[in-house]
């Protein structure tokens, strides 16, 4: 089964580009874990009032069983956010690092401390 991809762009055009781009990250994602239901993109443009240049904010929301994962990337923090692809690619790139954690979880991998 295939998660469900949405995407959404918060005042600017879509773009069919961004949009596969996302699918083709999702698809990256369900290869390693394949319990992802649904899959939540927010795609933010740049203020034009910035003084470091411009930067997208982009945010990724995975639904897996028992959970929901939040991920994004804030503007400023990385200097090549100002290109959506490259903050597209960070976001789903922390996306993954959370699911490894559950996963790590999970199966038992991390250790608990004695109450």
């Amino acid at each position: 089964m295939s998660p469900t991809l949405e995407v959404s762009f918060h005042g600017m055009a879509p773009s069919a580009g961004v949009e596969t781009a996302a699918a083709q990250w999702l698809s990256r994602l369900t290869r390693a874990f394949d319990r992802i239901e649904h899959c939540r993109v927010s795609i933010d443009p740049p203020h034009q009032h910035r003084r470091h240049g411009p930067a997208f904010k982009v945010s990724v929301m995975l639904h897996v069983p028992g959970h929901e994962i939040v991920a994004s990337r804030e503007p400023g923090r990385i200097e090549g956010h100002g290109d959506v692809y490259l903050a597209l690619a960070d976001a789903f790139t922390a996306a993954r690092r959370r699911l490894r954690e559950i996963t790590r979880i999970r199966r038992g991998e991390v250790k608990s401390h004695v109450a």
